[in-house]
């Protein structure tokens, strides 16, 4: 049992290098799979394959290691765009790797708030996207993030966007 799943394990990750894809270490093999065959939340997948089409810009708030992030790149072809906020330094780690392949991409390592500048920030222990900007009574490491206004963000950037997807915490 246990070479049966060191087997899968060496497959999957030579499948996810072959894709360029980096995952959290703790993630099962089977949301890797999900991830590389692009099934992962299937009818979240599936409804954003319909409705993006090419040349669009799209805003990835919470693009956590960038399964979605990739996919609207994809999705948009090189004419689109894509602009992914992500404020957690893991996280974010991986969302860089994972997206450097992405030449219509541009990835900001911060939380998209109320106000600019540093806020609070809380890594929940043992999660990997579960954070927040609340103070919490959960295990938690405060950090302080940067952050932007989603406002000031399209007014610096003189864009005007098709798809916002926000995944966040409060």
């Amino acid at each position: 049992k246990e070479t049966l799943k060191q087997a899968v394990n060496f497959f999957v990750n030579a499948w996810a290098r072959a894709r360029g894809f980096s995952f959290p270490a703790k993630y099962p093999w089977q949301w890797r799979v999900e991830m590389l065959r692009e099934r992962y939340e299937k009818d979240t997948t599936d409804f954003f394959k319909k409705t993006i089409k090419p040349g669009m810009r799209i805003i990835d708030i919470g693009a956590h290691i960038g399964y979605f992030t990739r996919l609207f790149s994809k999705c948009t072809g090189e004419h689109g765009a894509v602009f992914a906020f992500e404020p957690d330094p893991y996280n974010f780690s991986l969302l860089q790797k994972n997206t450097a392949a992405s030449a219509n991409t541009t990835i900001t390592n911060a939380a998209v708030s109320d106000t600019s500048g540093a806020i609070d920030f809380y890594e929940i222990e043992g999660s990997t996207g579960c954070h927040t900007t609340i103070p919490t009574t959960a295990p938690s490491k405060k950090l302080s993030v940067a952050a932007v206004t989603f406002d000031g963000f399209l007014k610096e950037e003189n864009l005007s966007v098709y798809i916002i997807k926000m995944d966040i915490e409060r």
